[in-house]
């Protein structure tokens, strides 16, 4: 039997990670027996956690002169997703200006240019 979290019930809203699964097609309730054990021979359990959490997600930004704020969504987001969510936060932050956020693919780092 291979689990995978697309086939679960989740127990704790948008997250995987307190699941539930129906092993009603393998397992049968009978009269006869008094219980059934399972034994798992190998997992893989991935350690994952956001990279943009609620208490990192903030970003102050100065355009001529005025201070705005713009949240990126909790989550988790490679280089490529986290671009488009923060230039889309920003081109929504009612300035009417557009930025462009690039990745060095040696450093890893972000460039900004308005």
């Amino acid at each position: 039997i291979t689990l995978s979290s697309h086939d679960g019930t989740q127990n704790n809203g948008d997250y995987l990670s307190n699941m539930t699964f129906d092993f009603g097609e393998v397992l049968r309730d009978e009269r006869t027996i008094k219980y059934s054990t399972i034994s798992i021979q190998s997992a893989e359990i991935p350690y994952s956690f956001y990279n943009v959490t609620e208490l990192h997600n903030t970003i102050s930004y100065e355009v001529l002169g005025s201070t705005y704020t713009m949240t990126i969504a909790e989550g988790n987001y490679n280089a490529a997703s986290f671009i488009t969510a923060f230039t889309t936060q920003f081109a929504a932050g009612g300035h009417g200006k557009a930025c462009t956020l690039t990745i060095d693919s040696i450093t890893g780092r972000f460039k900004l240019t308005p």
